[in-house]
């Protein structure tokens, strides 16, 4: 069962690299997505984790064979379901945003979501405000973030927009870390980088002009991650905003890069408390029924006011296996721990089909920065959720996304039309960009002085031949 359960594991890093190259090549689906992002998790916590540890691990034929089924069962159920989510023309009733990207209006959106991050930074380290601040600075850094990053881009990567986006990564970087040592947050503030430049830039040009510039982009961010490995340990949760700017600083200074720390970062022990619980539940532990949608449900109320209110599956195996650590249950644990197979499939189905929506969201809603990025504002927790507690990074995910629609929406109603009126909208310069933005998107810059006519075969360094077309189509623009 061993090299059964290995095969299935390598197949599965097989099949979520071919659909990735797929939908590149063929402009199917969104490079940076929930379900890319998803399955990206999967692979991590899962396929190469499970790959490098599993001869270390002491589990049982039938558990490993159990759990070959479950991911076959899984990747199949959750692959359809994300099918049936992207065709489900109910997310195309969600209402715009209503705030046109002017530069005062991004500069003013990202200085009040770092205002909002700094403010949830100083509370979350104080009794019970600090759950709910926790799940809110996180949001509001990484909308900070993506914003910056959409304005650098526009502005075609001038010293101005270069140095707002590194001070807003920076202030990101220690809001992230406040209260936590955990990499989820630091990990998010690099992904948003690269969603925005997705759904800003590289979407709408060839592979072969994009593709450099991803590998490079996350190479710097593995780097990052790999040093922060090497220092986290350092880090007290209760570190305050201050403390972590300090701490931040001396990172840079003593983070070291070693090939150690890339084996220990990929040697994931998710998928060992996974055959765990396939061993024990139900024979020692009595199956918890929808303890998922329960937990994420109430999660928000505090335990002073609910005694009753249910501990993580994550704790609950703390327990069970006597250790002192942060456990990652996997999302076919739980699946497992609730229902067995019933539980894998119900989870495999309803992750499935809400990556599809908030992705056809995303593909239909492209042209709109302030969207974008509150649809990018906890994609460390999308790509975490594989791992578990997944129940909590749903709330997680749950509780950015809403807090940052809340300040954006906010900002809309209160200077909403003062914003949209101060100066012309800046868009990135991308080809057939009119097709993408509007008539108007490149008939000013934001002075009002009349630019010329964007050349798309002159960005490549080409001449347009003499049957060029205008607007040369691009699937799913």
């Amino acid at each position: 069962m061993l090299f059964l359960l290995k095969a299935v594991l390598f197949l599965t890093l097989l099949t979520v690299a071919g659909i990735g190259v797929y939908g590149m090549v063929r402009r199917k689906y969104e490079l940076m997505s929930w379900r890319n992002l998803f399955l990206g998790g999967m692979c991590y916590f899962y396929a190469l984790g499970g790959l490098m540890t599993l001869d270390y691990i002491g589990a049982t034929e039938r558990s490993m064979g159990i759990l070959a089924m479950g991911v076959v069962l899984f990747m199949l159920l959750f692959l359809i379901s994300n099918g049936v989510g992207s065709k489900l023309r109910a997310v195309d009733l969600v209402p715009q945003i209503g705030l046109v990207p002017t530069p005062t209006a991004l500069i003013v959106m990202i200085g009040a979501a770092v205002a909002a991050a700094i403010l949830s930074a100083g509370v979350s380290v104080v009794g019970y405000l600090s759950a709910l601040a926790t799940q809110f600075k996180d949001g509001f850094a990484i909308t900070a973030v993506g914003l910056a990053a959409y304005y650098a881009i526009a502005k075609r990567l001038s010293p101005i927009a270069l140095g707002i986006l590194a001070g807003t990564m920076i202030v990101a970087l220690a809001v992230s870390l406040v209260g936590t040592s955990g990499r989820r947050g630091v990990l998010a503030v690099f992904i948003a980088l690269g969603w925005m430049w997705w759904y800003a830039w590289a979407r709408y040009h060839p592979i072969s002009k994009t593709l450099v510039r991803a590998v490079l982009v996350g190479s710097i961010g593995i780097v990052v991650l790999v040093g922060y490995t090497s220092v986290r340990h350092q880090f007290s949760r209760t570190s305050s905003l201050a403390e972590r700017f300090k701490q931040l600083g001396d990172v840079a200074s003593s983070a070291k890069i070693e090939w150690r720390l890339f084996e220990r970062m990929l040697s994931q022990d998710t998928i060992d408390h996974t055959l765990f619980i396939v061993d024990t539940y139900p024979s020692q532990y009595d199956l918890i029924p929808l303890h998922g949608i329960y937990y994420y449900v109430v999660n928000p109320i505090p335990r002073q006011l609910f005694p009753d209110k249910p501990i993580g599956l994550g704790l609950a195996l703390q327990e069970q296996r006597s250790a002192n650590a942060n456990l990652g249950t996997g999302i076919l644990g739980h699946g497992w721990a609730e229902a067995q197979y019933l539980g894998i499939a119900y989870y495999a189905i309803f992750f499935g089909v809400l990556t599809g929506v908030i992705d056809r969201l995303a593909r239909n809603r492209a042209h709109d920065p302030f969207l974008i990025v509150l649809l990018g504002s906890s994609l460390g927790n999308i790509f975490a959720l594989p791992r578990g507690e997944t129940s909590l990074f749903l709330a997680h995910a749950t509780a950015s996304l809403v807090s940052s629609t809340a300040l954006v929406v906010g900002v809309r109603i209160v200077a909403g039309p003062v914003l949209n009126a101060a100066g012309y909208p800046i868009y990135p310069r991308v080809p057939g960009g009119e097709a993408h933005f509007g008539a108007d998107a490149y008939a000013h810059d934001e002075l009002g002085h009349e630019e010329q006519e964007y050349d798309e075969y002159a960005d490549y360094g080409q001449e347009a031949p003499d049957n060029a077309s205008e607007d040369p189509p691009r699937e799913n623009a």
